[in-house]
């Protein structure tokens, strides 16, 4: 059995290092010399941070018995945007601990629909190249 106290020092840790990762990937992403290019990468990830942020901010807001059900949303869009990436496979997504929050079809249909939205984006990006 889990000690409670434990198991919040370990999410203390475990938050403590997202929020650490996150400033490493702004900053990291593509570092420049030039200050002015720099500061727009750096702007680029706090949009993103910003945008959980706000939508997570958003959440008490909802009425009670839809506050899991919009953080399973969430959580699936991320989920769908890694499995489009290849970064996470199906076998990778989390079991819900219940029927009302399963995802799991809803994932893998909206990562096919970022393949098939970016796959369009790359056709465009590469006859733009060509034609440039």
């Amino acid at each position: 059995m889990t000690n409670p106290e434990e198991e919040y020092i370990r999410a203390e840790k475990r938050m403590k290092l997202a929020l650490q990762g996150a400033e490493d990937v702004i900053r990291y992403y593509r570092r420049s010399e030039n200050p002015e290019e720099y500061a727009a990468i750096i702007n680029r990830g706090c949009r993103i941070y910003e945008a959980v942020n706000m939508v997570m901010d958003k959440m008490p807001e909802q009425e009670l018995q839809n506050r899991m059900l919009y953080f399973h949303e969430i959580e699936g869009i991320f989920n769908a945007l890694c499995l489009a990436q290849g970064l996470i496979t199906e076998e990778d997504l989390p079991e819900e601990e219940s029927r009302y929050y399963q995802n799991h079809d809803w994932i893998v249909s909206l990562a096919r629909l970022f393949e098939d939205h970016w796959d369009m984006k790359k056709r465009y990006l590469e006859m733009d190249f060509e034609a440039g």
